[in-house]
């Protein structure tokens, strides 16, 4: 994305919400997310309104959950496939699965049900048995922190994989 067309967003965005993008106190700024505040706003304000501001919840908590666990599981999986220079085989990825769920359980997300929870599991098989080996051998940066402070505040985000060039 464009700078300018992500500052031309921001402009937007302070306008909506009815106040500017900076605090009353000078020294402290407002922080937005890359993708929880601009990218969210932009697909819908109405939508980003409700959420942020009236306190809704997303409706289908088992997306939440899946493309938690999906995420989570190729960081460890690319830190396996570093650590041994191969990609985790069918019981190292159950392995890897059943610990990020455990983790996942105990800060109160759960599949929504065993079907759920089976279609995830297969679906990173298949990618670490098909796309394993180029994926991550292409990673350069998995979970990648960003933070820019501007005049009037703090945008931040994580970026999922850097990859290459041409990949």
């Amino acid at each position: 994305m464009e700078i300018e067309k992500l500052i031309e967003g921001l402009e937007k965005f302070s306008s909506h919400v009815g106040h500017s993008l900076t605090s009353s106190k000078k020294r402290l700024k407002r922080r937005y997310s890359i993708t929880g505040d601009i990218i969210s706003y932009s697909i819908c304000p109405r939508q980003y309104g409700f959420y942020k501001f009236l306190g809704y919840a997303p409706s289908n908590p088992t997306q939440e959950w899946y493309g938690s666990i999906i995420h989570r599981f190729l960081k460890r999986a690319h830190l396996y496939f570093l650590k041994n220079g191969e990609v985790p085989d069918e019981k190292i990825i159950e392995e890897i699965f059943h610990r990020i769920e455990s983790v996942m359980e105990a800060e109160g997300v759960k599949a929504s049900s065993e079907k759920a929870r089976e279609s995830a599991l297969s679906v990173l098989k298949n990618f670490c048995r098909i796309e394993g080996k180029n994926f991550f051998s292409s990673v350069v940066e998995a979970e990648l922190k960003l933070l820019k402070e501007l005049d009037n505040f703090i945008l931040y985000g994580i970026v999922d994989v850097l990859k290459r060039d041409g990949e």
